[in-house]
């Protein structure tokens, strides 16, 4: 649906107004327009404003998701190409659009979530594509370092890096929220006895109150037998209220303990995360690092083979002025040959002289097309050796 809308955008821009219908985030496994497009900053901007125009946080990681996926296509697309370095962009593009998901998944399990259940399932389903994502993208960043070259399959061992352990810090916080959730679950269930456990004691409160005051009144009307048995009354509520009271100091010290263990499974989980960020951020520099550099290699490359071919150049260039200079220092010396008797030896000489240029000319020429020769078979060569290598791997 956003290369429909991107196509309506364009279509605009290029012949007017158009109106744009709403179209729902669909999934999209393919490149579409490609960074080498001059259409591609609205490809980009189209993003943007579907983005800008969702409220909605399960949505809104879908979209993510969705752009995190196409970011990879066009890498693949790209690296087959020969064009890295527009590979490495849209791979760090990928990075920052799948960093954005997961900040907006976990601002939700803190907030919105614990109060809508439905929205909690939403964001649930929509994270579990977003893991999806991580593991199918390392498989196709392995895909992208097989087609790329030397210089720029650093940058991509970092992005594989990344995803690696964006893997396995979602796997250690599933497991700590999974005991967080286990101990919610059991402080509420605690919480649940206690209410319970002060219900049943007041009851016996209220039923030794009662009791007592009966037994005054059977002491002012002098009925023993009365009195006997609200005593034995007596005694056995009190022995109940004291067992409940004890139940209920034995679940105020459960609940204590279980609050105190969440928390320590909090402050955990705390850890785990700010560490896996700490640990991504330095793996991320390191790529950043790794790209600029595969850049900088492709840019030496490109002035090495340039500067070659510009002293070939001079050097065919000094060669034939060198061979000018003769032919006209010789002829200069013939032409002043006056004397009718040597002019036929004379012609004879700048004859030999013609011939001997031509035949130098032609030396240099075929020289410097061996010369090119040698350049072009080493090249094919070192291709052939880079291919070898990548089938023995």
């Amino acid at each position: 649906m956003k290369k429909i809308l991107s196509t309506l955008v364009i279509t605009s821009i290029l012949f007017g107004s158009v109106n744009l219908p709403a179209f729902a985030a669909e999934e999209d496994n393919n490149a579409g327009i490609t960074p080498d497009s001059i259409l591609y900053p609205i490809d980009r901007a189209v993003e943007k404003v579907q983005l800008a125009l969702t409220s909605d946080p399960a949505e809104k990681i879908e979209l993510l998701t969705n752009n995190a996926d196409e970011r990879i296509d066009e890498a693949q697309v790209m690296a087959e190409e020969q064009k890295e370095d527009l590979s490495l962009k849209v791979i760090e593009d990928s990075q920052a659009a799948q960093e954005k998901a997961e900040e907006i998944v976990n601002e939700n399990d803190e907030k919105v979530l614990e109060a809508d259940q439905e929205k909690n399932e939403e964001v649930k389903n929509v994270q579990k594509n977003l893991d999806e994502y991580v593991k199918n993208s390392i498989e196709r960043l392995k895909e992208i370092l097989e087609k790329v070259p030397e210089g720029a399959k650093p940058a991509i061992e970092k992005a594989i890096a990344i995803q690696t352990l964006k893997l396995d810090e979602k796997s250690r916080i599933a497991e700590a929220s999974k005991n967080i959730e286990e101990a919610k679950k059991r402080a509420e269930e605690t919480k649940k006895q206690i209410e319970e456990q002060k219900k049943s004691i007041e009851e016996l409160q209220k039923a030794l109150e009662e009791a007592n005051k009966a037994l005054e009144e059977a002491k002012k009307s002098g009925d023993t037998a009365k009195m006997d048995e609200l005593t034995g009354k007596i005694l056995e509520l009190q022995a109940k209220l004291d067992m409940a009271n004890a139940k209920l100091n034995e679940l105020n010290g459960t609940l204590a303990e279980v609050e105190k263990n969440m928390e320590g499974l909090q402050i955990s989980l705390k850890t785990i995360k700010e560490e896996a960020k700490s640990k991504r951020e330095e793996i991320m520099a390191a790529f950043k690092k790794a790209k600029e550099g595969a850049k900088a290699e492709k840019n030496s490359k490109k002035s090495e083979d340039g500067k070659k071919e510009d002293v070939n150049e001079e050097k065919e260039q000094k060669n034939t002025e060198a061979v000018n200079n003769v032919q006209q220092k010789e002829f200069g010396s013939l032409n002043v040959i006056q004397n009718s008797e040597v002019k036929n030896h004379a012609q004879q000489i700048k004859k030999e002289v013609k011939e001997k240029v031509e035949d130098s000319k032609e030396e240099i020429k075929r020289k410097i097309e061996q010369k090119k020769e040698e350049m072009k078979n080493e090249k094919e060569q070192e291709k052939d050796n880079k291919a070898q290598g990548k089938n023995k791997n």
